[in-house]
Protein backbone atom coordinates (compact mmCIF):
# COMPACT_ATOMS: atom_id res chain seq x y z
CA UNK A 1 0.00 0.00 0.00
CA UNK A 2 1.57 3.25 -1.00
CA UNK A 3 2.46 5.65 1.87
CA UNK A 4 3.85 8.64 0.06
CA UNK A 5 3.03 10.37 -3.28
CA UNK A 6 5.19 12.81 -5.21
CA UNK A 7 3.18 15.90 -7.07
CA UNK A 8 4.84 17.86 -9.71
CA UNK A 9 2.99 20.80 -11.61
CA UNK A 10 4.32 20.78 -15.30
CA UNK A 11 4.43 24.25 -17.55
CA UNK A 12 1.30 22.89 -19.34
CA UNK A 13 -0.92 22.63 -16.49
CA UNK A 14 -0.42 19.03 -16.16
CA UNK A 15 1.09 17.49 -13.34
CA UNK A 16 3.11 14.39 -12.95
CA UNK A 17 2.85 12.06 -9.73
CA UNK A 18 4.54 9.27 -8.79
CA UNK A 19 4.12 6.81 -5.36
CA UNK A 20 6.09 5.04 -3.36
CA UNK A 21 4.26 1.35 -4.52
CA UNK A 22 5.71 1.87 -7.69
CA UNK A 23 2.89 3.99 -9.57
CA UNK A 24 3.44 6.74 -11.45
CA UNK A 25 1.75 8.95 -14.61
CA UNK A 26 0.41 12.39 -15.42
CA UNK A 27 -2.89 13.76 -16.13
CA UNK A 28 -4.88 16.70 -14.82
CA UNK A 29 -4.44 18.41 -11.30
CA UNK A 30 -7.73 16.76 -10.43
CA UNK A 31 -6.47 12.98 -11.53
CA UNK A 32 -2.87 13.81 -9.41
CA UNK A 33 -4.84 14.11 -6.83
CA UNK A 34 -6.73 11.21 -6.79
CA UNK A 35 -3.76 9.40 -7.15
CA UNK A 36 -2.39 10.68 -4.08
CA UNK A 37 -5.20 10.31 -1.36
CA UNK A 38 -5.05 8.38 1.43
CA UNK A 39 -0.99 8.75 0.85
CA UNK A 40 1.80 11.38 2.56
CA UNK A 41 1.12 14.18 -0.59
CA UNK A 42 4.99 16.00 -1.10
CA UNK A 43 4.61 18.96 -3.46
CA UNK A 44 7.71 19.23 -5.71
CA UNK A 45 8.03 22.97 -6.39
CA UNK A 46 9.65 23.11 -10.06
CA UNK A 47 13.47 24.42 -10.24
CA UNK A 48 12.31 27.26 -12.31
CA UNK A 49 10.01 28.23 -9.67
CA UNK A 50 12.28 27.04 -6.94
CA UNK A 51 15.78 27.74 -6.33
CA UNK A 52 18.18 26.60 -3.71
CA UNK A 53 21.77 27.96 -2.30
CA UNK A 54 24.51 26.92 -0.24
CA UNK A 55 25.49 29.75 2.35
CA UNK A 56 27.46 30.20 5.41
CA UNK A 57 26.41 31.13 8.38
CA UNK A 58 26.59 30.43 11.72
CA UNK A 59 24.37 28.22 14.07
CA UNK A 60 21.16 29.52 14.47
CA UNK A 61 17.24 28.21 15.31
CA UNK A 62 15.36 27.98 12.74
CA UNK A 63 13.38 31.16 13.06
CA UNK A 64 16.81 33.11 13.14
CA UNK A 65 18.06 31.33 10.41
CA UNK A 66 15.30 31.74 8.53
CA UNK A 67 15.33 36.00 9.29
CA UNK A 68 19.18 36.21 8.26
CA UNK A 69 18.94 34.31 4.71
CA UNK A 70 17.50 37.20 3.03
CA UNK A 71 20.19 39.80 3.85
CA UNK A 72 22.87 36.70 3.29
CA UNK A 73 21.23 36.18 -0.22
CA UNK A 74 20.23 39.52 -1.64
CA UNK A 75 22.96 40.14 -3.74
CA UNK A 76 22.32 36.96 -5.51
CA UNK A 77 18.33 37.36 -5.88
CA UNK A 78 16.82 39.55 -8.47
CA UNK A 79 13.47 39.81 -6.82
CA UNK A 80 12.57 42.04 -4.03
CA UNK A 81 13.39 40.39 -0.94
CA UNK A 82 10.04 41.04 0.67
CA UNK A 83 8.19 38.84 -1.76
CA UNK A 84 10.17 35.91 -1.34
CA UNK A 85 10.13 33.14 0.65
CA UNK A 86 12.58 31.22 2.43
CA UNK A 87 13.52 27.68 4.14
CA UNK A 88 16.48 26.50 4.93
CA UNK A 89 18.17 22.96 5.86
CA UNK A 90 21.72 22.57 7.76
CA UNK A 91 24.11 20.54 6.67
CA UNK A 92 27.52 20.75 8.55
CA UNK A 93 28.85 23.98 8.32
CA UNK A 94 26.82 25.04 6.08
CA UNK A 95 22.89 25.75 4.74
CA UNK A 96 21.12 24.82 2.01
CA UNK A 97 18.63 27.38 1.29
CA UNK A 98 15.13 27.35 -0.46
CA UNK A 99 13.57 30.80 -2.24
CA UNK A 100 10.41 30.45 -3.94
CA UNK A 101 8.18 33.33 -4.71
CA UNK A 102 5.36 33.79 -1.99
CA UNK A 103 2.50 34.36 -4.64
CA UNK A 104 4.14 31.00 -6.90
CA UNK A 105 4.39 28.90 -3.90
CA UNK A 106 0.92 30.10 -1.84
CA UNK A 107 -0.28 29.16 -5.79
CA UNK A 108 0.48 26.12 -6.16
CA UNK A 109 -0.67 25.23 -2.83
CA UNK A 110 -4.22 26.55 -3.47
CA UNK A 111 -4.57 24.36 -6.89
CA UNK A 112 -3.72 21.10 -4.47
CA UNK A 113 -6.26 22.59 -1.33
CA UNK A 114 -8.83 23.45 -4.37
CA UNK A 115 -8.10 19.41 -4.71
CA UNK A 116 -8.81 18.51 -1.45
CA UNK A 117 -5.21 18.30 -0.62
CA UNK A 118 -2.72 19.76 2.40
CA UNK A 119 0.94 18.60 1.43
CA UNK A 120 2.90 17.15 4.53
CA UNK A 121 6.15 18.76 2.68
CA UNK A 122 6.76 21.24 0.05
CA UNK A 123 10.46 21.13 -1.30
CA UNK A 124 12.18 22.72 -4.01
CA UNK A 125 12.60 20.13 -7.19
CA UNK A 126 16.82 21.10 -8.01
CA UNK A 127 17.11 20.13 -4.10
CA UNK A 128 16.41 16.62 -4.97
CA UNK A 129 19.22 15.58 -7.49
CA UNK A 130 22.25 14.13 -5.47
CA UNK A 131 25.49 16.17 -4.60
CA UNK A 132 28.51 15.47 -4.95
CA UNK A 133 31.86 17.80 -4.22
CA UNK A 134 33.28 19.49 -7.26
CA UNK A 135 30.47 18.35 -9.58
CA UNK A 136 28.00 19.75 -11.40
CA UNK A 137 24.74 17.21 -11.73
CA UNK A 138 22.02 17.88 -14.45
CA UNK A 139 18.47 15.97 -15.04
CA UNK A 140 17.99 16.10 -18.88
CA UNK A 141 13.91 15.65 -19.56
CA UNK A 142 12.61 16.34 -23.09
CA UNK A 143 11.86 20.41 -22.88
CA UNK A 144 14.01 21.68 -19.55
CA UNK A 145 16.61 20.81 -17.55
CA UNK A 146 17.43 20.52 -13.44
CA UNK A 147 20.64 21.49 -12.66
CA UNK A 148 22.44 21.18 -8.95
CA UNK A 149 26.15 23.14 -9.02
CA UNK A 150 28.17 23.07 -5.42
CA UNK A 151 26.74 26.73 -5.06
CA UNK A 152 22.97 25.92 -5.33
CA UNK A 153 20.00 24.81 -8.18
CA UNK A 154 17.82 25.69 -10.79
CA UNK A 155 15.97 24.63 -13.70
CA UNK A 156 16.24 26.69 -17.35
CA UNK A 157 14.97 25.41 -21.02
CA UNK A 158 16.81 22.25 -22.37
CA UNK A 159 18.44 25.03 -25.06
CA UNK A 160 19.60 27.10 -22.45
CA UNK A 161 20.73 24.05 -20.31
CA UNK A 162 22.62 22.73 -23.02
CA UNK A 163 24.88 25.79 -23.71
CA UNK A 164 25.15 26.42 -20.05
CA UNK A 165 26.26 22.69 -19.74
CA UNK A 166 28.56 22.99 -22.87
CA UNK A 167 30.29 25.94 -21.16
CA UNK A 168 30.71 24.45 -17.76
CA UNK A 169 32.47 21.01 -19.76
CA UNK A 170 34.97 24.04 -21.21
CA UNK A 171 35.66 25.35 -17.91
CA UNK A 172 37.11 21.61 -16.45
CA UNK A 173 33.66 21.29 -14.30
CA UNK A 174 32.93 17.56 -14.05
CA UNK A 175 29.38 17.18 -15.17
CA UNK A 176 27.38 14.41 -14.05
CA UNK A 177 23.87 14.23 -16.68
CA UNK A 178 21.23 11.84 -16.13
CA UNK A 179 18.30 11.51 -18.96
CA UNK A 180 15.08 11.38 -18.19
CA UNK A 181 12.82 8.93 -20.56
CA UNK A 182 11.98 10.47 -23.67
CA UNK A 183 14.37 13.38 -23.48
CA UNK A 184 16.51 13.39 -26.26
CA UNK A 185 19.92 12.67 -25.74
CA UNK A 186 22.89 15.39 -24.78
CA UNK A 187 25.62 16.67 -27.44
CA UNK A 188 27.54 13.32 -28.38
CA UNK A 189 30.87 14.16 -26.60
CA UNK A 190 28.59 14.23 -23.53
CA UNK A 191 27.83 11.24 -21.58
CA UNK A 192 24.41 10.44 -19.98
CA UNK A 193 22.98 8.01 -17.35
CA UNK A 194 19.60 7.28 -19.09
CA UNK A 195 16.79 6.95 -16.10
CA UNK A 196 15.47 3.26 -15.37
CA UNK A 197 12.41 4.81 -14.52
CA UNK A 198 10.04 8.36 -13.94
CA UNK A 199 12.22 11.41 -12.61
CA UNK A 200 10.18 11.31 -9.55
CA UNK A 201 10.87 8.30 -8.36
CA UNK A 202 14.79 8.95 -9.10
CA UNK A 203 14.08 12.43 -6.90
CA UNK A 204 12.14 10.84 -4.45
CA UNK A 205 15.17 9.59 -2.12
CA UNK A 206 16.27 13.02 -1.10
CA UNK A 207 12.90 14.43 -0.62
CA UNK A 208 12.99 13.81 3.23
CA UNK A 209 16.24 15.68 3.34
CA UNK A 210 15.36 18.57 1.22
CA UNK A 211 14.28 21.98 2.40
CA UNK A 212 10.89 22.22 3.36
CA UNK A 213 8.90 24.93 2.21
CA UNK A 214 6.13 24.68 4.90
CA UNK A 215 7.79 26.76 7.23
CA UNK A 216 6.86 30.52 8.59
CA UNK A 217 3.83 32.05 6.65
CA UNK A 218 3.32 28.85 4.69
CA UNK A 219 3.93 26.40 8.36
CA UNK A 220 0.63 24.32 9.77
CA UNK A 221 0.39 26.80 12.21
CA UNK A 222 -0.07 29.52 9.82
CA UNK A 223 -2.61 27.37 8.00
CA UNK A 224 -4.27 25.99 10.75
CA UNK A 225 -4.68 30.35 11.76
CA UNK A 226 -5.86 30.68 7.89
CA UNK A 227 -8.68 28.23 8.18
CA UNK A 228 -9.93 28.79 11.21
CA UNK A 229 -10.17 32.59 10.68
CA UNK A 230 -14.01 32.29 9.17
CA UNK A 231 -14.94 30.46 11.94
CA UNK A 232 -13.86 32.92 14.28
CA UNK A 233 -17.48 35.28 14.22
CA UNK A 234 -18.84 31.73 14.93
CA UNK A 235 -16.74 30.80 17.45
CA UNK A 236 -17.51 34.35 19.45
CA UNK A 237 -21.09 33.44 19.30
CA UNK A 238 -20.72 29.66 20.42
CA UNK A 239 -18.79 30.84 23.47
CA UNK A 240 -21.56 33.36 23.84
CA UNK A 241 -24.08 31.32 23.90
CA UNK A 242 -22.08 28.81 26.42
CA UNK A 243 -21.89 31.59 28.93
CA UNK A 244 -25.46 32.20 28.34
CA UNK A 245 -26.28 28.34 28.74
CA UNK A 246 -24.27 28.05 31.64
CA UNK A 247 -25.58 31.20 33.74
CA UNK A 248 -29.35 29.51 32.96
CA UNK A 249 -28.07 26.37 34.22
CA UNK A 250 -26.94 27.99 37.54
CA UNK A 251 -30.37 29.70 37.56
CA UNK A 252 -32.40 26.76 37.80
CA UNK A 253 -29.84 24.42 39.71
CA UNK A 254 -30.66 27.59 42.62
CA UNK A 255 -33.91 27.16 41.72
CA UNK A 256 -33.96 23.64 42.45
CA UNK A 257 -32.02 23.45 45.34
CA UNK A 258 -34.07 25.54 47.34
CA UNK A 259 -37.19 23.56 46.37
CA UNK A 260 -35.56 20.55 47.72
CA UNK A 261 -34.59 22.20 50.74
CA UNK A 262 -38.69 23.51 50.86
CA UNK A 263 -39.35 19.54 50.29
CA UNK A 264 -37.07 18.87 53.12
CA UNK A 265 -38.56 20.81 55.79
CA UNK A 266 -42.30 19.85 54.48
CA UNK A 267 -41.50 16.06 54.97
CA UNK A 268 -39.85 16.78 58.19
CA UNK A 269 -43.15 18.56 59.10
CA UNK A 270 -45.54 16.13 58.14
CA UNK A 271 -42.99 13.46 60.19
CA UNK A 272 -43.77 15.32 63.10
CA UNK A 273 -47.37 15.66 63.06
CA UNK A 274 -47.29 12.22 61.75
CA UNK A 275 -45.33 10.55 64.22
CA UNK A 276 -44.74 12.43 67.42
CA UNK A 277 -42.93 10.03 70.05
CA UNK A 278 -40.23 9.64 67.44
CA UNK A 279 -37.99 11.90 68.45
CA UNK A 280 -34.83 11.29 65.73
CA UNK A 281 -35.74 11.87 61.73
CA UNK A 282 -33.26 9.47 59.97
CA UNK A 283 -34.67 8.77 57.02
CA UNK A 284 -38.75 9.58 56.88
CA UNK A 285 -39.94 7.19 54.19
CA UNK A 286 -38.38 3.99 55.93
CA UNK A 287 -39.15 5.24 59.58
CA UNK A 288 -42.95 6.37 58.28
CA UNK A 289 -43.02 2.54 56.33
CA UNK A 290 -41.99 0.82 59.44
CA UNK A 291 -44.44 2.34 61.73
CA UNK A 292 -47.49 1.99 58.87
CA UNK A 293 -46.05 -2.11 59.04
CA UNK A 294 -46.35 -2.04 62.52
CA UNK A 295 -49.77 -0.85 62.43
CA UNK A 296 -50.96 -3.56 59.70
CA UNK A 297 -49.41 -6.19 61.92
CA UNK A 298 -51.17 -5.39 64.74
CA UNK A 299 -54.32 -5.23 63.06
CA UNK A 300 -53.68 -8.57 61.69
CA UNK A 301 -53.53 -9.88 65.38
CA UNK A 302 -57.06 -8.60 65.97
CA UNK A 303 -56.04 -5.34 67.28
CA UNK A 304 -55.82 -2.26 66.06
CA UNK A 305 -57.62 0.60 64.89
CA UNK A 306 -59.66 -1.10 62.16
CA UNK A 307 -61.03 -3.99 64.27
CA UNK A 308 -61.79 -1.60 67.08
CA UNK A 309 -63.96 1.11 64.43
CA UNK A 310 -65.28 -2.26 62.67
CA UNK A 311 -66.84 -3.15 66.16
CA UNK A 312 -67.94 0.15 67.52
CA UNK A 313 -69.64 1.39 64.28
CA UNK A 314 -72.87 -0.21 64.51
CA UNK A 315 -72.96 0.91 68.00
CA UNK A 316 -72.51 4.43 67.55
CA UNK A 317 -74.78 5.74 65.02
CA UNK A 318 -77.78 5.47 67.58
CA UNK A 319 -79.26 8.10 70.39
CA UNK A 320 -78.15 10.98 68.06
CA UNK A 321 -74.78 10.57 69.04
CA UNK A 322 -72.14 12.10 66.46
CA UNK A 323 -68.55 11.42 66.61
CA UNK A 324 -66.54 14.92 66.27
CA UNK A 325 -62.96 13.65 66.44
CA UNK A 326 -60.65 10.15 66.58
CA UNK A 327 -57.07 9.32 68.18
CA UNK A 328 -55.62 6.03 68.36
CA UNK A 329 -52.38 5.14 69.84
CA UNK A 330 -50.87 2.17 71.19
CA UNK A 331 -54.43 -0.02 71.05
CA UNK A 332 -56.40 2.51 72.25
CA UNK A 333 -59.12 4.80 69.94
CA UNK A 334 -60.68 7.95 71.89
CA UNK A 335 -63.68 9.23 70.37
CA UNK A 336 -64.72 12.74 70.84
CA UNK A 337 -68.53 12.73 71.62
CA UNK A 338 -71.64 15.20 70.70
CA UNK A 339 -74.32 13.88 72.80
CA UNK A 340 -77.89 15.39 73.36
CA UNK A 341 -77.20 13.86 77.03
CA UNK A 342 -75.05 13.09 79.99
CA UNK A 343 -77.32 9.58 80.10
CA UNK A 344 -77.05 9.09 76.81
CA UNK A 345 -73.06 9.02 76.70
CA UNK A 346 -73.48 6.43 79.45
CA UNK A 347 -75.84 4.12 77.44
CA UNK A 348 -73.36 4.31 74.64
CA UNK A 349 -70.40 3.03 76.90
CA UNK A 350 -72.76 0.12 77.87
CA UNK A 351 -73.65 -1.06 74.77
CA UNK A 352 -69.76 -0.51 73.55
CA UNK A 353 -68.66 -2.49 76.72
CA UNK A 354 -71.34 -5.38 76.09
CA UNK A 355 -69.52 -5.95 73.15
CA UNK A 356 -67.37 -9.10 72.77
CA UNK A 357 -63.38 -8.41 73.11
CA UNK A 358 -64.21 -4.59 73.72
CA UNK A 359 -63.53 -2.38 76.91
CA UNK A 360 -65.12 0.96 77.38
CA UNK A 361 -64.77 3.76 79.60
CA UNK A 362 -65.75 7.37 79.46
CA UNK A 363 -62.90 9.58 80.11
CA UNK A 364 -65.00 12.65 80.62
CA UNK A 365 -68.50 14.38 79.74
CA UNK A 366 -69.59 18.04 80.08
CA UNK A 367 -72.26 20.00 79.48
CA UNK A 368 -71.82 22.88 76.85
CA UNK A 369 -75.69 24.99 76.09
CA UNK A 370 -78.02 22.10 74.80
CA UNK A 371 -75.24 19.47 74.20
CA UNK A 372 -73.42 17.30 75.91
CA UNK A 373 -69.18 17.04 75.17
CA UNK A 374 -67.91 13.72 75.75
CA UNK A 375 -64.55 11.34 75.33
CA UNK A 376 -64.70 7.88 75.11
CA UNK A 377 -61.86 5.40 75.98
CA UNK A 378 -62.06 2.05 73.87
CA UNK A 379 -59.45 -0.84 73.63
CA UNK A 380 -59.60 -4.98 72.97
CA UNK A 381 -60.05 -6.96 75.35
CA UNK A 382 -58.70 -10.38 73.32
Amino acid sequence: MARLTLLRPRADGRWDWWRDDGAAGEGTPAEAAAAARGTRPVLVVPGETAQVHRVALPARRAAQLRAALPYALEERLADDVERLHFAAVRRGGEVLAAVVAQRDLAALLEALQGQGLRPVRAVPEPALLPAEAGTVTALLEPARAVVRTPEGGFALEREAAAALLARLAAEGRRLRLHLAPGAPPPDPAAQAEPLAGPPLAWMAPRAGTAPDLLQGRFGAEAHLAQVLRPWRAAAALLLVALAAATALRAVELARLEAAERALAARIETVFREALPEVRRMVDPEAQMRQQLEALRRAAGRGGGLLPLLAAAAPVLARDGVTVEGLRYRDGVLELDLAAPSLEAVEALRRRLAALDGLAAEVVSASRREDRVQGRLRLRGTA
